[in-house]
């Protein structure tokens, strides 16, 4: 009796394995590649690509996986299991989160590994050159109550090159009257290209103009902020949670996501039922939000009007 329930649970375990996999039909010609037959990413880059840094800077990097179907996704730390190595750690360090500091002068690569098989890499040069100015992008915004805009900053060195320091967690952010605008450093994702920002995050409050100073080191750069106020609240942001199952014993094995909404006045609520939803490899959502889950990547998105969230969870053989 034994063996035959083993029987049976090998056989269910090749099926699941199979399906995930969508078999040889695509006529794609990757049929020989391991990778095919786990729903994750079937190429890995890092961004920025080959970044030229400072000595003393910090950057975050990030990964992004494409997939079969074609789409991009950010494959965040503890997500997308990704692990992070320098070539030369004397130049370029890096942490398990994609955090790189500058040591020395010269050339470090940077590669990203999902999974410890597909990986992908940048190349950071390293100068000795030192900052000489600043400027904050972009110039004099005007943004509505409850609105938010990510600021960068641009840095002039030395040797006379010109930086976009998008990712640099050096600057510090200043709002000259907190209860008009506040800003924040933060990490911004982009959305599904996978590319992300860490800047400074100004939110709105209330009508009125401020000034916003950026300072790296003893450098500093202002602008002026205007805030409206806007006629109706705003959707700004969706999140989406998803009762994601630590085991799965059946199959199909089923989640249900939920979509809250986030309005420029500050109130939240579902709105589950008004969401566009979709997924990815092979992941298939209806349009209630029920979940079925595949093996490998699972990734689903919420989208109404032009304002997207999105979920992921990475299913590696612990489903049964």
């Amino acid at each position: 009796m034994k063996r035959w329930i083993l029987l049976v649970m090998v056989l269910m375990f090749i099926m699941i394995i199979t399906a995930c996999s969508g078999g040889n039909d695509s006529g794609s010609g990757n049929s020989g590649d391991s990778s095919s037959s786990i729903c994750g990413p079937v190429s890995v880059s890092v961004n920025p690509a080959n970044p030229v840094m400072h000595v003393g800077t910090t950057h975050f990097l990030t990964a992004t996986g494409k997939f079969p179907d074609g789409t991009s996704h950010w494959l965040y730390n503890g997500v997308g299991s990704i692990a992070w190595k320098s070539s030369n750690e004397s130049v370029v360090t890096v942490n398990g989160s994609g955090s790189a500091q500058a040591i020395a002068a010269g050339e470090a690569t940077i590669t990203a590994s999902y999974r410890g098989n597909i990986s992908g890499s940048t190349t950071i040069t390293v100068t000795s050159a030192t900052l000489s100015s600043i400027s904050i992008n972009p110039t004099n915004p005007v943004i509505t109550a409850g609105n938010r805009q990510t600021l960068t900053v641009t840095g002039t060195y030395s040797d006379g090159t010109t930086v976009d320091i998008i990712t640099d967690t050096a600057t510090k952010w200043n709002s000259s009257n907190g209860s008009v605008a506040t800003v924040l450093s933060g990490f911004t994702d982009t959305g599904n290209t996978g590319s992300a920002v860490y800047g400074g995050i100004v939110t709105g409050k209330t009508e009125g103009t401020v000034t916003i100073t950026a300072t790296i080191s003893d450098l500093s750069a202002s602008m002026m902020l205007t805030i409206l106020e806007p006629q109706d609240p705003i959707l700004k942001n969706i999140y989406v949670s998803v009762n994601w199952p630590s085991t799965c014993k059946v199959s199909p094995c089923i989640a249900q996501a939920i979509a809250s909404g986030k309005y420029s006045d500050g109130t939240e609520k579902d709105i589950t039922n008004q969401i566009t939803w979709s997924a990815d490899c092979p992941t298939s959502i209806s349009s209630t939000g029920e979940v079925t889950i595949a093996h490998g990547w699972n990734h689903i998105r919420a989208s109404l009007g032009n304002v997207e969230g999105g979920a992921s969870k990475d299913y590696i053989y612990s489903l049964f």
